[in-house]
Formats: C-alpha cells, structure tokens, sequence
C-alpha cells in the first residue's frame, strides 16, 4: 500500500457499538473514580465531575461521506 503525493489519503472509520459501549463506561469511570476522587467530597470540581457522570450522554457521531460530509450542518438545521 502506498500514497500519492497530491491525493488525500482516504480511509473509513470503522464504528463498533459494542466498543463503544465499553469505551463509554471506561470513560465515565475515569470522572468520577480517578479525577473526582483528587478534589475532597465538598469541592466544587468534585461536584461538576459527579453531575456531568449523572447526567450527560456520550455519543458517537460519524458522517459516512468522508469526503465531502459536513457532520455539523446537522447541528445548525435545528
């Protein structure tokens, strides 16, 4: 396999949901028992870390045209 000086080179993500999913829990684990725990239980940084775990969604977002998709258009339809 080679690349052409003047050629993008051009590849597909490979999107797994059930990586994603371990991924996911990996990473909300990561707030709240890892960086969470650094800051004593009343301190406010404490405190985002445990509400952002509670409370937000982690998504995957990937546009199939990787060539000329715009993902954020989507965003901007709403």
């Amino acid at each position: 396999m080679g690349s052409i000086p003047t050629k993008e080179i051009l590849q597909p993500t490979i999107v797994d949901p059930a990586s994603f999913i371990v991924w996911k829990d990996g990473a909300f684990e990561i707030w709240t028992k890892g960086w969470a725990r650094l800051y004593p239980e009343d301190d406010s940084s404490r405190t985002l870390l445990e509400q952002v775990q509670n409370s937000y969604y982690l998504v995957s977002l990937v546009d199939n045209d990787y060539i000329k998709g715009d993902l954020l258009t989507v965003f901007n339809e709403v």
